[in-house]
């Protein structure tokens, strides 16, 4: 795969929606997420956010992928850059579930949570979708809204420069393989960035 497809692994915003032109319960003053078909990741194309040139990214298996190796509950820094500045609303993490099938591509009910996982609260989210594919930790940005001049400072508020920005997390109680899911919602369009992580926890 190519350096810069890393750089455009981009789709719609407020995953796990498959809906387009939803709106930020929270900021409706941002740009909806995005309703152009293609847009939309679908089950088995999230490591690639959907695009054709990063198909290989949803290959599936724990000896597919180098994992990272991670202690159980350990806090994990995740580190974000991207070549052109754009104006952030959210950072989504998931995780798979305990049970989730690793020999399959990553699908939503693979990052149903856990019951005992934490909940992020609901006013963290931009979009609450009805079932239980939520992020564990959502890091949210304070400018109010996303054509404010002070959302090009760093990401306290608001902004998300080419420098590199980072995240420190918890995990949840996971052991062995799993993917971390990233998603970074961009406030003045309706698109989002997706990564994954793949990890060995124990």
């Amino acid at each position: 795969m190519h350096e810069w497809i890393a750089y455009e692994l981009e789709a719609m915003k407020f995953f796990p929606a498959t809906q387009g032109g939803l709106t930020d319960r929270y900021r409706p003053e941002d740009q909806p997420s995005d309703s152009i078909p293609g847009r939309q990741i679908p089950d088995g194309r999230i490591a690639s956010a959907g695009r054709g040139d990063a198909r290989n990214l949803d290959r599936p298996g724990s000896s597919t992928w180098t994992a990272n190796l991670i202690e159980p509950g350990a806090s994990i820094t995740i580190r974000w850059s991207t070549r052109a500045t754009h104006k952030v609303r959210r950072f989504n993490y998931f995780c798979t579930h305990p049970q989730w099938n690793p020999e399959e591509p990553l699908s939503r009910r693979h990052f149903h949570q856990a019951p005992l996982d934490p909940v992020v609260p609901d006013n963290r989210l931009g979009y609450i979708p009805a079932d239980a594919c939520r992020p564990f930790t959502t890091f949210a940005s304070t400018v109010p809204n996303y054509w404010d001049p002070d959302s090009f400072k760093p990401f306290a508020d608001g902004g998300m420069t080419a420098a590199d920005l980072s995240h420190t997390i918890t995990l949840p109680d996971r052991l062995g393989y799993h993917v971390l899911l990233g998603v970074c919602e961009v406030a003045d369009t309706g698109m989002a960035f997706y990564t994954v992580v793949d990890m060995n926890i124990g």
